[in-house]
């Protein structure tokens, strides 16, 4: 998000980009959703709606980094076609120095990692990217890291005593 961009229009796309990453909408869905519905649950915003391509239900909560991007937008966030946000999000890698392909639906794999690597159940993932099956989120967004692995082990103590065993 510090990268310096060309353009205005390409800090535009990076930030769709990084509210694909927190939220997991589709392309489709964060064109065609509306922000100001957001509804206040606690000390979070929420947005709930109906995925396009699917019909089923999402459930997102918008983070502060989603919330600064869309208060800077005045809660409108641009609008394009898909080809011209895929072809202007390489621009975007670029300028951040990302030597790998990105498409809009890395920002939305993103956060269904982040989600899953941070200890949300892969229930609670398809729950909030609107998988019409769970088998879906599984077969696709259930990859867990080693680091994340290191954290479940070391909740229960077994990297500590397995050291001690091995010491």
């Amino acid at each position: 998000a510090d990268a310096p961009m060309p353009t205005p229009g390409i800090a535009n796309v990076r930030d769709l980009f990084i509210v694909q990453c927190y939220t997991g909408l589709a392309f489709s869905d964060l064109m065609g959703v509306d922000f100001t519905k957001a509804v206040k649950h606690g000390e979070y915003y929420v947005l709930t709606g109906e995925r396009t391509k699917t019909g089923q239900g999402y459930y997102v909560v918008l983070l502060k980094p989603v919330m600064d991007i869309l208060e800077r937008h005045g809660y409108r966030l641009p609008k394009m076609s898909n080809q011209q946000y895929n072809m202007r999000l390489k621009i975007v890698a670029d300028a951040a120095g990302i030597d790998k392909p990105v498409t809009s639906h890395y920002g939305r794999r993103t956060c269904g990692y982040l989600l899953l690597n941070n200890g949300f159940s892969i229930e609670l993932v398809a729950k909030v990217l609107g998988h019409a099956n769970i088998a879906t989120t599984q077969a696709v967004y259930a990859k867990i890291l080693n680091s994340t692995l290191d954290k479940a082990f070391a909740k229960f103590g077994i990297l500590q005593i397995s050291h001690r065993i091995l010491a």
